[in-house]
């Protein structure tokens, strides 16, 4: 009698289990389906339509590697991964010490550390056009916050005369214009400073969470052998920190390289998305223009399996050197 009832409890919990499996796939069923579609499907369909050519105004034509070979010998191209790069560097580099720099102080017991941690956060809930509208509105030429501000103050100091001797023009020869999202030499530091604005909150959220699952005892076992704060952070936070740190490196830069919403709204007023000359066209960009105003869509698929290959090398190097560090084969 006991066994049987054994055997029916066992019965029921198996049939429990069945039951909960088929709901979560029930479910489920709807995010992987569009998965599948937007994901996989997609991606395939990518690598297929990257040996056509294909404007969807005409049969498709098979060319092979022809838009390989176009891809590489595309000056843009190669301007653009150049455009990207700094961006990488600019966002990624500040990111991570940044990121670190500030979770670590929200982690001490300061007055107030609640307004900051709101304060940091908060940008990264505003989507990336009203971000580019803010900043358009701060640094645009002429009529930016920034650029006006410091027009006024060069030109009131350039023209500054103390007991009738015009002494402005020996600290500056005239008003400086400042152009910030106009300048060659400046956009694209401007698009990245945009960008670490944006997203320092969510540097700093992953960042805390790392710091917290480090054992409290190692920083009192620290203290108690008289290292100091900067101590602390160099032999116990970033040693412990590394998963965090990679994760963080990894994911920073393929979100550089989905650089695009930003890049559509910030040119000035007569501006085009990439200007000026061209010093902030980024591959997402370029793989957009391709596909919708020259139709190439087979050229744009090309372009985009490249960069997806770059992607994927530079994420195994850093997989590779993550291990390493660790001391792992």
């Amino acid at each position: 009698m006991k066994k049987k009832s054994q055997d029916m409890a066992g019965n029921g919990i198996s049939a429990w289990r069945k039951r909960e499996k088929l709901a979560a796939i029930f479910f489920l069923f709807p995010a992987l389906l569009l998965i599948a579609v937007f994901a996989y499907a997609s991606f395939v369909i990518t690598v297929i339509m990257s040996f056509y050519k294909v404007d969807w105004l005409s049969e498709p034509t098979f060319v092979g590697l022809a838009n390989f070979s176009k891809v590489l010998h595309y000056d843009l191209f190669w301007k653009s991964l150049a455009n990207v790069s700094v961006f990488v560097i600019e966002t990624v580099g500040f990111g991570l010490v940044a990121g670190l720099f500030f979770a670590v102080l929200m982690e001490q017991k300061i007055k107030g550390v609640g307004f900051f941690r709101v304060a940091f956060f908060m940008p990264l809930v505003i989507s990336a056009a009203a971000t580019a509208w803010i900043f358009r509105l701060i640094f645009g030429k002429g009529y930016g916050v920034v650029p006006v501000l410091v027009t006024q103050v060069t030109g009131w100091i350039s023209d500054l005369t103390i007991g009738g001797y015009h002494v402005g023009h020996l600290l500056l020869s005239g008003p400086i214009v400042l152009d910030p999202l106009g300048d060659p030499r400046l956009a694209m530091t401007s698009v990245a400073a945009m960008s670490i604005w944006g997203g320092l909150g969510y540097w700093i959220l992953i960042y805390t969470a790392g710091l917290r699952s480090i054992d409290p005892g190692l920083y009192e076992s620290a203290m108690i052998d008289g290292a100091g704060f900067w101590r602390r952070t160099l032999y116990i936070t970033v040693p412990l920190l590394r998963p965090v740190i990679l994760f963080l490196s990894i994911t920073g830069i393929i979100r550089a390289f989905q650089l695009f919403a930003i890049l559509l709204i910030i040119p000035p007023y007569g501006g085009t998305p990439g200007g000026p000359d061209d010093s902030t066209q980024v591959p997402i960009l370029l793989i957009y223009n391709i596909a919708f105003s020259q139709r190439d869509f087979g050229y744009a698929s090309a372009l985009a399996l490249v960069i997806f290959a770059i992607l994927l090398v530079i994420t195994l190097i850093q997989a590779k050197v993550g291990k390493l560090s660790e001391g792992a084969p």
